[in-house]
C-alpha cells in the first residue's frame, strides 16, 4: 500500500505598488522617476520521515528606486541615462530553507547609457546601449558552517554592450 503525505509547503503573500512617470523638464530634456514598494510574508513548512514539522518564517519589505534622463535633439535621435535599483528575497526561485530564511535580500543597482538613431527616410533603426549591473549581498551557501544560515558574500557585477539594427526591406518575387 501506498501511503501519501505533504513533505513541504510554501505560502507566501505578496504586493507591490509603484508609481513612474516622465516629465519634460526643458526643449528636448524628458527626465523619468519611480518608486517601489514590495513586502513579501513567507512561510515554508517541512515534514521529516519522523513526523516532525519544521517551519520557516520570513517578512521582507523593501523600496526600489527609477532615474531617467532623457535627451531627444530630434525626431531622428534620442541619448538616455537610467538608474535603477531591486531586490530579490530569499524565497525566490523556491530556495527557502533554514540557511535563508534569517537572510536579508540581495541588491541590484542597474547603470545603461545608450541612444536610439533613426535613418532620415525612417527604414533603419539603431540602438546602442552599454550597461552595468551590480548585484550586492549575494547568496552563497557557508561550507564552515553548513548549519546555519546563507552568507551574504559582497558584490557581483555584469557589464555588457546591447545593439540592435533593424529596417531595410526586403522584396521576393515569385515565377511569372
Amino acid at each position: 500500500l501506498r501511503i501519501l503525505s505533504v513533505s513541504s509547503a510554501f505560502e507566501a503573500r505578496n504586493i507591490g505598488v509603484y508609481a513612474q512617470d516622465m516629465v519634460q523638464v526643458a526643449p528636448h530634456w524628458k527626465v523619468l522617476g519611480g518608486l517601489r514598494y514590495d513586502s513579501m510574508k513567507g512561510s515554508f513548512d517541512t515534514t521529516a520521515v519522523t513526523g516532525i514539522t519544521t517551519t520557516y518564517r520570513q517578512t521582507i519589505a523593501d523600496w526600489s528606486q527609477r532615474l531617467g534622463v532623457l535627451y531627444q535633439p530630434s525626431d531622428s535621435a534620442s541619448f538616455h541615462f537610467s538608474y535603477g535599483t531591486s531586490f530579490n528575497t530569499s524565497a525566490d526561485t523556491y530556495s527557502y530553507s533554514a540557511l535563508s530564511a534569517n537572510t536579508p535580500p540581495e541588491q541590484s543597482r542597474n547603470l545603461e547609457i545608450g541612444a536610439k538613431l533613426d535613418s532620415a527616410d525612417q527604414r533603419f533603426t539603431t540602438r546602442l546601449a552599454l550597461f552595468r549591473s551590480t548585484k550586492y549581498h549575494e547568496r552563497n551557501r557557508d561550507p564552515d558552517s553548513a548549519a546555519t544560515q546563507a552568507l551574504l558574500s559582497g558584490k557581483r557585477h555584469s557589464a555588457g554592450v546591447e545593439l540592435d539594427i533593424k529596417g531595410g526591406e526586403v522584396k521576393v518575387r515569385g515565377p511569372k
